[in-house]
């Protein structure tokens, strides 16, 4: 299957979630870094676990804390530097890959796709999707739709 553009970049999403789903995988090497922390690694993995299974519901940066086991303060902190994106940025960011993956694989239609994201205003869907995209979500479908 030879893919391209978006599809590819979709595609190479979808593998990667897979391998990071996967219970029977194991890395091939234990390379360590310095500077690595296995009790800091651990809590983001866990928060990540946490956002990639509920980035569809109204999430809250108190909540993310509270399973890093942390204020919300430092664990704001704490994310930020390590992700290089706000807690908000991260979850928006997620939700909006989402929503492009929808747009272009199904025949949903924008408001159905604005609240299997986690939105719950279409106007604010629509607001940061073309903030994200620099496009509205039915140009990003019509655009893409027309390449296939």
């Amino acid at each position: 299957m030879k893919l391209s553009g978006l599809k590819r970049w979709l595609c190479l999403v979808d593998i990667l979630l897979e391998i990071s789903e996967s219970k029977t995988l194991s890395p091939i090497t234990r390379i360590t870094h310095i500077g690595y922390n296995e009790k800091e690694s651990k809590r983001l993995c866990n928060v990540f676990d946490w956002i990639t299974t509920n980035f569809e519901k109204d999430i809250k940066l108190a909540e993310a804390a509270q399973i890093a086991q942390m204020n919300e303060n430092a664990f704001s902190r704490f994310f930020s530097l390590r992700t290089r994106k706000t807690f908000s940025g991260f979850v928006q960011e997620l939700r909006l890959q989402k929503a492009a993956k929808l747009l272009v694989e199904n025949d949903m239609t924008i408001t159905e796709v604005c609240y299997e994201c986690g939105y719950n205003n279409v106007s604010n869907f629509n607001r940061q999707f073309l903030n994200h995209y620099q496009m509205n979500p039915m140009r990003y479908k019509k655009k893409f739709l027309s390449k296939s």
